[in-house]
């Protein structure tokens, strides 16, 4: 939750323009910054550095357009992923960065899923809630290959997106195999900004076990649960001329979703 930190590790990336994936990261970290802080100047700015970045080659490019978009994708305008993106194909980028794509693909996955699920979207053997259950069928290869690689930051992402698709779903047990697991990983560090990201997908379960686990902990996530959420919102609604609402308590989302998932 230490923005500031961010800028200035992004503010240094970019003032010293060593190369491709100093501009690159730079713009992606500012990006990060401006959803946590709501500003839609820096978020704009951010955009502008990865579009300059000094691409040498058509790896180069291929990460450049999969960065735009997955900014794009933190607040949930998932319509510019690259089309090689969306059939789930990474032999085109780094392995070093594959961790990172893997997160974003599983939110790209979730978030189409959830969509169909909410228009009732009909196939032969699929319906309602039905594509989300394939969700953590893609994400749990993904979450033991970090696991053993100790990539933390990755697993405690991957985790929780599974762990909203188990619980969207019905499958608590699961669900909260791998919130726990996501808090062990994150608590150590102080990890808590990442959690409080996923804080409304899960509704209580992130809450009831982060609570158990460590109290004080609870009381810093859900104070950076506040302030993310009220600068996502703004930056959201300015972005994408809508108005997301945030009036609505865990429990009324919760039962919201689910009679848009058309469940009794």
């Amino acid at each position: 939750g230490d923005i500031d930190q961010v800028v200035a590790h992004a503010q240094y990336f970019l003032n010293h323009r060593s190369g491709f994936y100093a501009v690159n990261a730079g713009g992606m970290l500012l990006a990060l910054a401006a959803m946590w802080r709501g500003d839609v100047h820096l978020w704009r700015q951010a955009k502008l550095h990865i579009f300059e970045a000094p691409c040498r080659n058509e790896e180069d490019r291929d990460i450049l357009s999969l960065s735009l978009a997955c900014v794009d994708s933190t607040v949930r305008d998932f319509s510019n992923y690259p089309e090689w993106f969306v059939r789930g194909q990474f032999s085109n980028l780094p392995a070093d960065a594959h961790p990172a794509a893997w997160v974003f693909y599983i939110k790209y996955l979730l978030f189409y899923a959830q969509d169909r699920a909410v228009h009732q979207f009909r196939s032969p053997e699929v319906s309602g809630v039905g594509m989300i259950q394939f969700v953590p069928l893609i994400a749990e290869p993904m979450i033991a290959s970090v696991s053993m690689e100790h990539k933390i930051i990755p697993e405690i992402s991957l985790r929780l997106l599974a762990a909203t698709a188990y619980h969207q779903c019905g499958n608590e047990a699961m669900a909260t195999a791998h919130v726990d697991a996501a808090i062990a990983l994150a608590l150590p560090d102080g990890l808590l900004g990442i959690l409080a990201e996923y804080r409304r997908n899960l509704d209580y379960l992130l809450d009831d076990r982060l609570i158990q686990a460590d109290p004080e902990a609870y009381k810093r996530y859900k104070e950076l649960h506040r302030g993310l959420l009220d600068n996502w919102t703004k930056l959201h609604n300015s972005l994408l001329s809508k108005s997301v609402s945030r009036e609505l308590t865990i429990r009324e989302r919760e039962i919201a979703r689910l009679a848009a998932f058309g469940l009794s």
